[in-house]
């Protein structure tokens, strides 16, 4: 009915060297050539996958140990989908054909196109882009290796994360025996994510600092923290290098053993932490305990000296102090005083003090069978440093003159 030429050319269904000839039917002259132009780029994917398979080291390893047909039909369709990628496969087109011929015939009362082309495709042609292809999938091993040799040194979670995603797309590309490898290591990858735990470096009453370590390695992340707490009033989360800082008001917490601030990281659902907090952690305060005891080396005397001194102090709070002071007054006597004493208390609980008195002690006024009351004070400082004062009254004692 109607052609593009006179007659057909002699190359039409025929085989010329250095081309592609095909043929191609459709309902309309564009649906004929579009899929003259499929069955080119299927026939030039199809050269590029049969030399691959020809050439491939993994190909003929796979298809030698195991024998797979599956293996073979599997690789084929990973690679003509991997050549489909490659620009001159994207870029054929009718323009780039050195001839074409069309025809509009009817058949069985059906109008029908048929459309032929020709189009160049060297031996040289399908080695470039073998060459091309293997070359793209080297450097793809290329970049798999180097992201495995680089976990050793990984400081990040944004590393790890990073690593696993480009991992991830990478076994997606692989058919042969390095997609077991990659997903190996994506496997490492994240078991070293949920290993990342939180390291207290130092905490106190209103302040934490932590970082966080994978073994002995210390990790970074560019990603706060979400920081709650059951009482306490989060101020600031900062971070300062390789540490997190968290500030918070406790004010407004009852002294509970179950007060806490909760730290996790969005990142990796195991990388949280509680820290536990004493709302008395700083807290000083001490009282005495049972009767002071004076023992005096010759209480026979009517001045005793040198005296032993043991008294029991009682701390209410975990937090330790230091005592550094003591007074001991008797009526109408003058003050007995104990100075540099640094007697360390570690924490709550009750601590035999010893110390010795080198004043001498009027026998007569300081017994305790005149009077077995006296007073006086204890000076002891916290561990934020602040000096206080225990008062003594009426406390009782003993003597052994």
């Amino acid at each position: 009915m109607e052609k593009s030429a006179r007659k057909p050319p002699e190359w039409v269904n025929g085989i010329v060297k250095d081309y592609i000839i095909v043929s191609a039917s459709g309902e309309t002259a564009e649906s004929a050539q579009s899929n003259a132009l499929l069955r080119i780029k299927e026939r030039i994917i199809s050269s590029i996958a049969e030399n691959i398979q020809t050439s491939s080291e993994y190909y003929r390893g796979e298809k030698t140990v195991n024998g797979v047909t599956n293996f073979i039909e599997n690789y084929e369709t990973s690679t003509k989908t991997k050549a489909a990628d490659i620009g001159f496969v994207k870029g054929i087109s009718l323009s780039k054909a050195e001839e074409y011929y069309w025809e509009k015939v009817s058949e069985d009362g059906k109008i029908k196109y048929y459309y032929h082309i020709k189009y160049p495709f060297s031996e040289q042609q399908l080695a470039k882009l073998v060459l091309d292809f293997e070359m793209a999938d080297k450097q793809l091993t290329e970049e798999m290796n180097t992201i495995i040799d680089s976990i050793p040194y990984i400081t990040s979670i944004e590393q790890i994360t990073e690593y696993m995603r480009s991992l991830q797309t990478l076994s997606k590309a692989f058919i042969d025996t390095r997609r077991q490898k990659a997903e190996l290591y994506i496997n490492k990858l994240n078991e070293m994510l949920r290993s990342i735990a939180i390291y207290s470096l130092e905490e106190k009453p209103g302040e934490i600092k932590y970082t966080l370590r994978y073994n002995d390695r210390t990790i970074t992340t560019a990603s706060n923290p979400r920081v709650t707490s059951n009482c306490a009033k989060i101020i600031d989360t900062r971070n300062e290098g390789n540490e997190w800082i968290i500030r918070y008001d406790y004010s407004g917490c009852y002294d509970d053993p179950g007060n806490k601030i909760t730290v996790a990281y969005t990142g990796s659902p195991t990388l949280r932490k509680d820290f536990a907090f004493d709302i008395n952690a700083n807290k000083a305060e001490i009282l005495l305990r049972e009767d002071i005891i004076l023992t005096a080396d010759n209480p026979a005397a009517e001045q005793v000296s040198p005296v032993q001194c043991s008294i029991t102090v009682y701390s209410k709070y975990n937090s330790p102090l230091t005592l550094e002071k003591i007074t001991l007054i008797w009526d109408n006597y003058p003050p007995v005083v104990i100075e540099g004493l640094k007697y360390e208390v570690k924490g709550k609980g009750e601590y035999n003090v010893s110390f010795t008195i080198n004043q001498p002690l009027d026998k007569k006024i300081c017994s305790a069978s005149v009077k077995n009351t006296l007073s006086g004070s204890i000076q002891y400082r916290s561990i934020t440093g602040e000096l206080l004062t225990y008062k003594i009254y009426n406390q009782r004692f003993r003597t052994n003159w």
